[in-house]
Order: structure tokens, then C-alpha cells, then sequence
């Protein structure tokens, strides 16, 4: 990490203007910048960083190597069922979508309007703006009339709802079965009967007597949790597609609809649905596969503090320790409107203004601003790693304690 900081803090020796200017062109900045701004590959860097190498090694250390293993090989299932599965099925579900509801093939970008642009207070010439500010849409969408538009309209949230009910039911069901599948790998490959962080606290006999309910049941308790999927996937695009066809903007569904739905590239996969894939599909499964009461129990704690820490925890450490670094520092990290952290495109936009106006105080604080909302950012990420090696400490521990007492 203080490599990464190091290597976007230019000499001290240079002017504020070519200060700027190295940090803006350093890849190190690029790489991070495009990390924070998508979603997905934020969430899986930060769930690798703070919660599966945490886990592997104090696993390995506190217990014993094969739930180090299955813990490895558990995390590989995650990364490639939550993060790089909806990046590779979006597109597709977009495809699938768009020819359902015979999208027209001549306007270009119609995947990347964003759901914001679709709710019903949007009026069909803001729409219109929208799609002209794609160059290859002018000579098209210049020649649409209103009810064109709205027709088009129509079409986009169908398209983009029955596309986003794909993606929560696929990645709900990919997210859903990886627990099933670590729990084959355990037995078929590490040859560990019930639950890995029992070995060297039950004996053999005690750890199969424990498993004994899961291994009678396991069929039955993984077609039941499918049922959530499915039901999830359809009530949450049903409420979206009413809110944005609900006249009353101040129903629940006409709220909902002012959420941001502003997905990168067109994927439909945001922070949002990667959360609902957890609730939809990992949520019951990680119960249903625990393989006694001590995983059930473990899984618990170790959800509720992954979950947080994922979604919730990381952004408030960000903005507390950006509040704190403005104020030791002077900077401007932290937005005065909304009193949340800038993204790394805002504060290189002012800074960009600051070097276009040659103000050489805004250069310098928000070169500053630039390399401490960075730092933070790494910070924030550093706190939920420590909270999660702690809950596995603790899960470790009292498993411990708690076959100690049976």
C-alpha cells in the first residue's frame, strides 16, 4: 500500500504545475482511479484484500491448513461467481434483452442509459438530449417525434429490466452455489468429513455426529434455498419496473426510482445488485451449507462482518478518515455539498480547472487532496481487514470454547 501512495507523491522538488501533472499521468493514479469507479472490481479487490487474505492467514495459523485451504479454494469460487461472472454475463443479458424488446439496432449506446433517465419525471426531450449526446445518434434521433421517444422509452425499461433480472437471478444462483461446491471440495478432495474448523477440536466420530443432520438433509436444504432466488429476482425487477412507470413520485416505488442506476459501460451489475446477489443467493446458502452448529454460528459472524465491511463499512472509514485528513491537512477531499468523499474524476477535473486558471494555492491543495483521498481510500480498506481478522480470531476461538463445553 505505501508503495502504491509512495508512487504518486512526486518530488518536492518540482513545481505545483508538474506536480499535478505526475500525478495525473502516473499509472499507479489510472489503475486506482479505474478500480474506484467500477464497482465490481472495487468490491473484489477490497473483498480480497480485506477479507480473504485475513481469513487464509489466520486460519492457517489458528487452526489448520485444510480450512486454510478450503477457505482459498472458497474465496477463488467468490471471486469468479460475484464479481467476474456479472462482468461476463451483463453483456450478454444486455444482447438477450435488447432482441426480446427489438431495440433498435440503429441507435447507438441504448445499454448505457442509465435507469435515471427512464423515470417518469424524465420528459421526452430530456431523453432525447440524452441519446444526441452520442455523435453517431444525431441524423436519427434529431428526425424522432415525442412519441417515438416515448415508445423508445417503453422499450428501454423492458429491455433493462428483463436485463437486470437475468443478472440478479444468474449471479444470485452462481453466488448461491459456491458454498455447495467448497463443501464437495472439502470431502472429495481434502478428505475432511463435516466442518474443516472442528479438526483438532472434535474427534472423527464427534465431527460426523455433528455433520450428521447436514449430510441426511443436504439434498433437500439446497433445492429449498433456490426458492429465495427466483422470488427475490422477480419481486426487486417488478418494484423497479414500477417505479419507473409510477406516475406518483412520491410513492415508494416513485422513490425508489431516484436511486442511482448508473452502470460502467453499460454493465448492469453496480455495488447495489452485487448486494442483492449476496441477499438473494449467498445469504441462505452459507446458512443451509453450514455442516454443523459451530460453522452456522461461524458463518454468522463472519457474514454479518464480511457484508458490512464490503458494502457499508468501507465507504464510512473512507469519509471519516477523509474528514480527518482535510482537517489535519487543509484538503478538500471531502464535497461541501454533500458531505461525502469526491471521486478521484471530480478532484482531477478541479484540478485540471486550478492548472487551466494557473491558481497555484488550489493546485497544490488539491494535489494534496488527490494523494490523501488515495491514502484513505487504502486506509479505509486496511480497518476492514483488521475487523475481519479479528471475527475469525474470535469465530476460532469460540468454537474452541464451545466444543470444550459439549
Amino acid at each position: 500500500m505505501s508503495l502504491l501512495v509512495n508512487n504518486i507523491n512526486p518530488s518536492n522538488n518540482l513545481n505545483c504545475f508538474d506536480k499535478a501533472q505526475t500525478i495525473l499521468n502516473s499509472r499507479h493514479y489510472k489503475t486506482i482511479k479505474y478500480v474506484q469507479e467500477n464497482e465490481v472490481l472495487n468490491r473484489g479487490i477490497l473483498d480480497l484484500g480485506s477479507g480473504f487474505l485475513p481469513v487464509v492467514l489466520v486460519e492457517l495459523f489458528g487452526r489448520n491448513w485444510q480450512s486454510a485451504v478450503e477457505t482459498t479454494f472458497g474465496n477463488a469460487l467468490r471471486v469468479i461467481t460475484n464479481y467476474l461472472s456479472p462482468i461476463a454475463l451483463a453483456p450478454v443479458w444486455n444482447k438477450i434483452a435488447a432482441s426480446k424488446h427489438e431495440l433498435p439496432q440503429n441507435i447507438q449506446g441504448l445499454s448505457s442509459i442509465s435507469f435515471e433517465y427512464l423515470t417518469p419525471d424524465i420528459t421526452p426531450e430530456k431523453l432525447k438530449e440524452r441519446l444526441l449526446e452520442t455523435k453517431e445518434n444525431t441524423d436519427i434521433v434529431k428526425n424522432m417525434s415525442q412519441e417515438d421517444i416515448l415508445d423508445l422509452k417503453k422499450r428501454l425499461i423492458e429491455t433493462k429490466c428483463l436485463s437486470r433480472k437475468l443478472d440478479l437471478m444468474s449471479g444470485s444462483l452462481l453466488t448461491y452455489i459456491a458454498p455447495w461446491v467448497r463443501n464437495w471440495f472439502s470431502k472429495s478432495i481434502l478428505g475432511v468429513v463435516g466442518f474443516t474448523g472442528e479438526l483438532n477440536v472434535l474427534s472423527d466420530s464427534e465431527r460426523e455426529q455433528s455433520s450428521s443432520f447436514y449430510e441426511k438433509f443436504k439434498y433437500l436444504l439446497f433445492g429449498g434455498g433456490l426458492i429465495p432466488i427466483f422470488l427475490g429476482s422477480t419481486w426487486d425487477t417488478n418494484k423497479l419496473k414500477n417505479s419507473l412507470t409510477n406516475k406518483d413520485e412520491n410513492s415508494v416505488q416513485g422513490k425508489i426510482a431516484k436511486q442511482s442506476f448508473d452502470y460502467l459501460n453499460g454493465f448492469v451489475t453496480s455495488k447495489a445488485n452485487l448486494l442483492r446477489h449476496n441477499l438473494y443467493g449467498g445469504v441462505i446458502s452459507r446458512i443451509f451449507s453450514s455442516r454443523s452448529i459451530n460453522e452456522l454460528f461461524e458463518k454468522g459472524i463472519r457474514m454479518s462482518i464480511s457484508l458490512i465491511g464490503n458494502f457499508w463499512a468501507d465507504s464510512i472509514a473512507h469519509k471519516t478518515l477523509a474528514k480527518r485528513y482535510d482537517r489535519k491537512y487543509e484538503t478538500e477531499i471531502i464535497g461541501p455539498e454533500n458531505n461525502d468523499v469526491k471521486t478521484l474524476s471530480r478532484l482531477e477535473k478541479e484540478l485540471k480547472d486550478a492548472i487551466t486558471t494557473k491558481d497555484e494555492s488550489l493546485i497544490e491543495k488539491l494535489t494534496h487532496s488527490v494523494s490523501g483521498q488515495i491514502r484513505t481510500y487504502y486506509q479505509s480498506m486496511s480497518i476492514t481487514a483488521l475487523a475481519t481478522g479479528l471475527a475469525t480470531a474470535f469465530n476460532i476461538w469460540n468454537t474452541k470454547r464451545r466444543a470444550s463445553s459439549q
